[in-house]
């Protein structure tokens, strides 16, 4: 049903009108306001704005906050007479690791000055493996271990005193002949890895399948202690390319093996990740510590265990009645 239109314009006019009527009709529009009106206005919209920190200020930034406390500074290190003198072990410094990797930069960077070779490369190697420490001081303790361990003689000069662990390899039978020889060779690659701290035999078994000549050769790389019954570590394998690139993919193996085990030692941060295969024998020697090589050997020989402890025997005691002689 349709509203008729002047239905429609009585109804608008009837509000515009009330509208007037109630609200507007006595408003003068066209004379200056009074003074007292202007202040009575001035003070009902000046109680209505916030108070502000400025005078004649209606919007006013809000106050800076606070700087932020200085940061705590950890004291830097002093070199004491005891520090050059006290004995040295595969654990040094470790002590400090709570005050940070800076502290032990510093530390090592002292020990250095005062040539302090061999203490300044275990205060580098905590560093790595027992703080949790930025990109750029991992690579500068890097650095250092680089510059340092060549011209150190081995932690363990006695051959007799390493431990012995097992570089396993198992590969087809075609392939034993080839692999042989440069599993020896990376063989004695870890042990001078390892500072003399361990003694690699490897050994090379082959399996039921054989490779063939258009496709790679598999290879299966594992540790584990002197004999039967010792401790092992996971089995990675890799396939092999045929070409001068074996010893690299071989050691590239071996240090995600050992940074592996590694990662799992409480108290010894996990070794950095390497991606290119040509940089995993610099990280044998540069990324694990002398105090990771002597934690995965010690893993690979266990003590004994204890003998089983006698059992005592109650003695028995005599029968209360005894045969009779024949003379009684």
């Amino acid at each position: 049903m349709r509203v008729p239109p002047l239905l429609v314009i009585l109804l608008i006019l009837t509000v515009i009108g009330g509208v007037w009527i109630s609200n507007t009709r006595h408003v003068d529009f066209l004379s200056h306001p009074s003074r007292e009106e202007l202040e009575k206005t001035r003070v009902k919209v000046a109680s209505s704005i916030p108070q502000a920190d400025q005078v004649d200020d209606a919007i006013s930034a809000p106050p800076a906050p606070a700087p932020p406390p200085p940061p705590i500074q950890t004291p830097e290190p002093t070199l004491k007479p005891a520090d050059l003198t006290n004995p040295i072990t595969l654990r040094s410094y470790g002590s400090l690791s709570p005050k940070g990797p800076d502290h032990l930069v510093t530390l090592a960077t002292l020990l250095e000055e005062k040539g302090e070779k061999q203490r300044a490369l275990l205060a580098w190697e905590r560093v790595i493996d027992a703080t949790w420490a930025t990109p750029k001081q991992t690579a500068t303790a890097h650095a250092a271990i680089h510059r340092l361990r060549p011209n150190l003689p081995n932690w363990n000069p006695k051959p007799d005193l390493a431990l012995l662990v097992t570089l396993h390899a198992n590969t087809s039978r075609k392939f034993t002949k080839s692999l042989t020889p440069v599993l020896d060779e990376v063989a004695r690659e870890l042990e001078r890895a390892s500072s003399g701290i361990i003694k690699f035999k490897s050994k090379v078994t082959s399996g039921k399948t054989s490779a063939s000549a258009d496709r790679d050769t598999p290879i299966a790389i594992w540790f584990s202690g002197p004999d039967k019954k010792s401790p092992s570590t996971p089995v990675i394998t890799f396939t092999a390319d045929r070409d001068n690139r074996l010893n690299q993919e071989i050691e590239y193996a071996i240090y995600q093996l050992l940074r592996d085990h590694l990662g799992h030692i409480p108290n010894y941060a996990r070794p950095v990740e390497v991606t290119a295969m040509a940089d995993a024998r610099n990280a044998l020697h540069d990324f694990i510590t002398r105090r990771g090589w002597n934690a995965f050997g010690t893993a690979m020989n266990p003590p004994p265990p204890p003998p089983p402890t006698p059992t005592s025997t109650t003695p028995s005691t005599p029968s209360a009645s005894r045969p009779r002689n024949k003379t009684e």
